[in-house]
């Protein structure tokens, strides 16, 4: 019998490539072979690290970006929205067409939502992976909750400076603690 084979497609910063190469190496560890998929901008930076084995490859596909476009805010996310999916989707196919173990099952970061319709179109079992602290998370799911309580409006903007817990065991947070004010000037 061979070994199951899993496609990881992480979201092309380190924060997301680091947890989800530990994940794919334990798993190649432990009879999983693995395709690694990077974007091209990534893969080049990290293919030197030099980490193919027999169970555990890295391959790279566009991001929809130019070469010298900047990789950062909407940009990056409407090129990966829009233009990775039939990039992904023609290299699973290939994969499976060309002979060689079949992709079976498909890790996704949270980032990447948009392959689990690829994975379910083609059959595979998928899963999505977070890499994203619990607090961020937690906070991301609790939008319409914050809405809700009037505590900030559709586009996210804080409308009422009065500290929250997002359960009742958290400890209370204020508007300065969201993670979209951390994320810098994207326009």
């Amino acid at each position: 019998m061979s070994s199951p084979h899993a496609l990881v497609l992480p979201w092309p910063e380190q924060g997301h490539i680091t947890p989800l190469m530990r994940l794919s190496l334990f798993l190649a560890d432990n009879g999983f072979k693995i395709t690694f998929v990077n974007t091209e901008d990534r893969h080049n930076r990290i293919v030197s690290a030099g980490t193919h084995t027999d169970q555990f490859h890295m391959i790279s596909i566009p991001d929809g970006l130019g070469p010298e476009e900047s990789r950062f805010g909407p940009r990056l996310v409407d090129a990966i929205e829009y233009g990775m999916p039939s990039q992904l989707e023609s290299l699973i196919q290939k994969i499976n067409e060309e002979g060689r173990e079949k992709i079976t099952f498909l890790i996704a970061d949270g980032g990447m939502g948009w392959a689990m319709e690829i994975a379910e179109r083609l059959g595979l079992r998928s899963m999505v992976f977070s890499p994203v602290p619990a607090t961020f998370l937690a906070t991301l799911l609790s939008i319409p909750k914050l809405r809700e309580a009037g505590l900030i409006d559709e586009n996210g903007s804080v409308t009422n400076k009065e500290r929250f817990k997002l359960a009742p065991t958290e400890i209370p947070m204020d508007e300065t603690q969201f993670v979209w004010n951390f994320m810098g000037n994207i326009e």
